[in-house]
């Protein structure tokens, strides 16, 4: 802050407009200002005068926060949703072929074609086991997931 301050508004002479965070004296509280002035300079480029408003944005800056971790949320939830959708169809997949070969496998009295599709078979569990682990690892990444920042910028 004090280096804008210095290089574009002292030095260069330019409107001073600025959001930035501040920690109240009286109590300690964090809170959000918006800085809006101009400097006056003498004849030597020497500021005598600043005009200007501190405006406390801390309401408007929390309500915005608010508003992204919302839509973040939306964003999330439909995610989640395309991804059970999608998760859904990878189950009912081979799932069917399972059952399908199960079917099969009671009427087939070939010893080699039975085989077959006991392997079919296994192989289908192979695969919706790998779709557990997938969906167990997602849990897991998310419920280590970095807390959003409660910061706004």
């Amino acid at each position: 802050m004090s280096d804008y301050f210095m290089h574009e508004v002292i030095e260069n002479g330019a409107s001073f407009d600025r959001t930035y965070r501040i920690i109240r004296q009286n109590d300690g509280a964090l809170r959000w200002v918006h800085g809006l002035g101009r400097l006056e300079f003498d004849a030597e480029s020497r500021p005598v005068v600043m005009y200007g408003t501190i405006q406390d944005i801390t309401e408007r800056k929390q309500a915005e926060q608010r508003a992204f971790e919302l839509a973040l949320e939306r964003e999330r939830i439909a995610l989640l949703s395309a991804f059970v959708q999608n998760a859904s169809h990878e189950f009912r997949t081979p799932l069917t072929i399972m059952q399908t070969n199960l079917y099969l496998l009671e009427r087939l009295t070939d010893p080699l074609k039975r085989q077959q599709k006991r392997a079919q078979i296994e192989q289908q569990i192979v695969g919706i086991t790998r779709l557990v682990d997938m969906l167990a690892e997602v849990v897991r990444l998310d419920s280590h997931a970095l807390p959003h920042s409660s910061q706004p910028t």
